[in-house]
């Protein structure tokens, strides 16, 4: 499976495969802790996942950054393992998931040891739409992939204060692998 990802400024498009028209849409917005800061609809714009702020992300205050993911009547908890390694962990479903960011845009997903996704932005430039993709095994929850992507981009929108690609702040715990391809 692969989806498309069209943004401008705050606002997002998803695409499945190679349709022509969006399935769903989003939206980021500025929040304070422990508050929503942004939400995936579907084409009637009613949310299908909501992005909360957990625990502040403040280098100066304790306790590790942690977001919440509301998708359906599941809630994930994404925490991070590793701020400077970029890793951060979470469960959804009775599996263990790892997520990975590397050089630049490039992020990738683990489920149980086994990588089942990967993330990828071509640089964009100032009144340019950001592009970028996910290519994921079929059987994957293609809401927890998008929502992940948001939780992560939420930064690199024009107004914000993050550089565009500021994921990547050291040498990561997993290589990237840029040959990986979906198994099913």
């Amino acid at each position: 499976m692969r989806l498309n990802i069209y943004q401008e400024e705050r606002k997002y498009q998803f695409y499945r495969n190679d349709e022509d028209s969006p399935y769903l849409t989003g939206e980021v917005f500025w929040a304070s802790s422990k508050k929503p800061f942004g939400e995936i609809y579907d084409l009637e714009n009613r949310p299908v996942a909501i992005l909360m702020n957990g625990e502040s992300s403040s280098f100066w205050k304790k306790g590790k950054p942690t977001y919440f993911l509301y998708l359906d009547s599941e809630v994930v908890e994404v925490t991070v393992v590793s701020i400077w390694k970029g890793h951060w962990a979470f469960e959804y479903k009775g599996f263990h998931y790892n997520f990975y960011w590397h050089n630049g845009y490039k992020k990738s997903l683990f489920k149980s040891g086994e990588q089942v996704a990967k993330y990828d932005a071509r640089e964009s430039y100032p009144l340019d739409p950001k592009k970028a993709f996910i290519v994921a095994n079929n059987d994957e929850d293609h809401v927890l992939l998008l929502g992940l992507f948001l939780l992560f981009d939420k930064g690199s929108a024009l107004d914000s204060e993050l550089p565009r690609n500021s994921a990547y702040l050291g040498r990561g715990v997993q290589e990237c692998d840029y040959y990986w391809f979906p198994k099913r």
